[in-house]
């Protein structure tokens, strides 16, 4: 007995679908779901939009568009939107809640690389890595400059908000012996607690 695929469409900036689906992700859409067109990108679904009529799936990512009440009367069939990257804000409207459409996002994976890259400034910040540079290329000399950063052990860290990427960040920091502070008016002090962050002011 076959079982009937689910019907679905890429659409996304044709960088993004490179840059997101590779082979070993299309293979596992590939078993579930039926991809009846081509790669669509923003424009080209605006141009032809009588092709979102038999999608019960969307996967995307960067260049995702509005969907709005005229995008949504053209998928009137669609579940689920798979978005291969991280917020969802600038594509979402309230007549997506009303139709009860899945959202999903890949916030938690895209997290992981900033925080890193986060934490390899941190880690360059304080051996003043920048201002040597500067002055290596200012002095034409690679003589040692005069300014010492402190190093990891014992600086203190601020983070603005604790959203994904800072939480993150906040584990990688651990094993360099730092005080992290954080502004942020949403987190609850639990969650504070069990990231070994000290809640501050904006100011502070």
């Amino acid at each position: 007995m076959t079982t009937k695929r689910i019907k679905g469409l890429f659409i996304l900036h044709k960088t993004a679908y490179d840059r997101i689906y590779g082979e070993r992700e299309l293979s596992e859409i590939n078993r579930y779901v039926d991809i009846y067109a081509p790669v669509q990108t923003p424009e080209s679904i605006m141009e032809n939009p009588a092709l979102l009529n038999d999608a019960e799936v969307i996967f995307s990512g960067w260049g995702m568009p509005a969907m709005d009440k005229e995008f949504l009367d053209n998928a009137p069939n669609l579940k689920a939107v798979f978005y291969g990257s991280g917020t969802v804000k600038y594509f979402i409207t309230d007549d997506v809640w009303d139709r009860d459409i899945k959202i999903t996002s890949a916030f938690a994976a895209n997290a992981i690389p900033v925080a890193e890259f986060a934490l390899g400034q941190i880690i360059l910040s304080l051996k003043s890595v920048w201002h040597h540079s500067r002055d290596i290329k200012r002095q034409r000399t690679f003589e040692r400059s005069r300014c010492f950063g402190p190093g990891m052990y014992g600086s203190t860290v601020g983070l603005i908000s604790l959203g994904m990427i800072a939480q993150h960040l906040c584990g990688l920091l651990a094993p360099f012996n730092v005080k992290v502070i954080a502004y942020d008016p949403y987190i609850e002090q639990a969650a504070a607690d069990r990231l070994n962050v000290e809640m501050c002011s904006l100011d502070d």
